[in-house]
Order: C-alpha cells, then structure tokens, then sequence
C-alpha cells in the first residue's frame, strides 16, 4: 500500500519538530532531557509514597487522641490495619531509597549506558541520534493521533537514520530493522455496569530478538511508518501488511525466544515446520 493511498494525511501522526519545541524540550540535548525526566520520576515516587505515609500516620492518630481508643473489636481491627499499612510502606519505602542510591542515575553517561545495553549500539551512534534530533526534518510521532496520545504507548521521534518511543529504553537504527509487523490485542475492563473488550492495534519493528520496540497504532499510521522505514531500508520484510491474531503474535515469539536457528529462517522467508513451512 502506498504512503497516499488514506484518507488520513501523514501530518495526523507525523509532525516536523521546529526549533521552539526542541528549545522547550530539549535545551541541553536528548539525553540530558532523559535524565530530567528520570529524575523527576523518582522525586514523583518518593513523593507520592511520603503523602501516603503521612495520611496513613493522621488516621491511626484519631485512635491515639487519648490513649489507644480501642473500645470493641473493630476499633482493634482498623488500627491494626491502619498500623499494619505504615508498616509495609515502610517496608517497602526502605529499598527505594537504597535503590536511588545504588542504581540511581546521576547523569547522561549513565542514561547512555543504558541505551546501549537496551539498543545494542555504540556510544557514537547513539551520540549521532541526538544529534539528529536537533536537525531540520526529525519528525514527533503520535501513531495514535496527537489528540489521542496514550502517555508514551505511541509518541516517539524519528531521525533521518533512527527512530525512538517513549516507553522504551530503546533506540533503533533503521537500516538495521529486519521485520515489521501489525498484532492486535483485546482486554476487558470492568465496571459496575460489567465488562468492556478493548481492542487494540500495535506495530513491531524487530532487529532481533534482544532489539524491538512495540507501540500502539492506527493501521494507517502504521503504513506511513513503513514507508519512512523503507527509504533507508528497502527490503526490509512487513509480512505484507497482515495483522496477526494474539495467538500467532505470541507463537511468533515463542520461536523467536527459544530457537535461535528457527529466528534466522524467520527473515530468510519463514519456517522450515512439519505445516509446509508456514511463518506461523
């Protein structure tokens, strides 16, 4: 399919990023940004936890006004449930401020490091991502709609040679994506009015089996996608545009976890199965 064959314009999901976004956004660069918003993450958990400790201490306080108020049993079980919370939060409160400690980022080399673990690329090419960040022509992405946004499940940014999600730790090269593909997904959320089955469309760009990133998508979005991906990489496989079922997206990468010589097969055209050697 053709990147004009919708109705929808790319500029629906696909957005150049002008200077005054990438002053606002990024004043010192990509991955100094990343640390910020680490940062604040952290200072929002701590936070947040700190507030519930707080409310938790002034209820058991209503039962210590005079003395321990405990006049039947279940003044005895709410402070003791009451008494019991403050206990595990602190419990739990403990070890994450030992793990900010520990494992806390304190700077852009530590959030490069990561995404070289998670991207499997060097220091350079990460370095040259930010860079093109910055650049004339790098796109936003809201593979949802800008007005439907889902909190990082479909927003990203793609560079002349990569491409980045939110959500993820993760940053791919382009020329180096080997497949694409469409998998939906339903959950039920329930109410007091009863169950409710969401359905939702995702797309994954695999390098292999440690370098993927899945994102939440419109179908036409995700074909504008494709066609972005395919100017610097042409043969890269897109399964034809099929969308698979949950059940053949999670024996997909049953294969793909567990057999690495079954992977390989995968992108030289599909699997050598007892079923006549179909992908799936």
């Amino acid at each position: 399919m053709g990147i004009f064959d919708y109705k929808e314009k790319i500029e629906d999901y696909f957005v150049e990023m002008d200077d005054a976004y990438r002053q606002r956004n990024f004043p010192k660069g990509f991955f100094a940004s990343q640390v910020k918003k680490w940062r604040i993450g952290w200072v929002y958990c701590t936070f947040s936890i700190a507030l519930f400790l707080y409310f938790l201490s002034i209820a058991g306080s209503v039962f210590l006004r005079n003395g321990i108020a405990i006049r039947s049993f279940w003044d005895f079980f709410n402070m003791a449930r009451i008494l019991g919370a403050i206990i595990i939060s602190t419990v739990l409160f403990i070890p994450l401020i030992k793990t900010w400690k520990t494992e806390g980022i304190k700077g852009e080399s530590e959030i490069i490091q990561k995404y070289m673990e998670s991207s499997g690329m060097s220091q350079s090419d990460l370095q040259e991502f930010a860079r093109q960040v910055m650049e004339p022509g790098t796109k936003r992405i809201w593979l949802k709609g800008e007005a439907y946004s889902l909190g990082g499940r479909d927003t990203g940014i793609m560079t002349r040679d990569f491409i980045w999600f939110q959500q993820c730790w993760c940053v791919l090269k382009k020329s180096d994506i080997k497949l694409i593909c469409f998998y939906e997904s339903t959950h039920t959320e329930y109410s007091r009015g009863g169950g409710i089955s969401l359905y939702h469309l995702w797309i994954d760009l695999l390098v292999d089996k440690e370098r993927k990133i899945s994102a939440m998508t419109e179908k036409a979005a995700g074909e504008f996608l494709i066609e972005f991906i395919r100017e610097c990489n042409p043969e890269v496989d897109t399964m034809e545009g099929r969308v698979l079922t949950e059940e053949e997206h999670e024996k997909f990468y049953e294969k793909l976890m567990h057999d690495e010589i079954e992977y390989k097969k995968w992108f030289k055209g599909g699997f050598d199965d007892k079923d006549g050697g179909n992908r799936l």
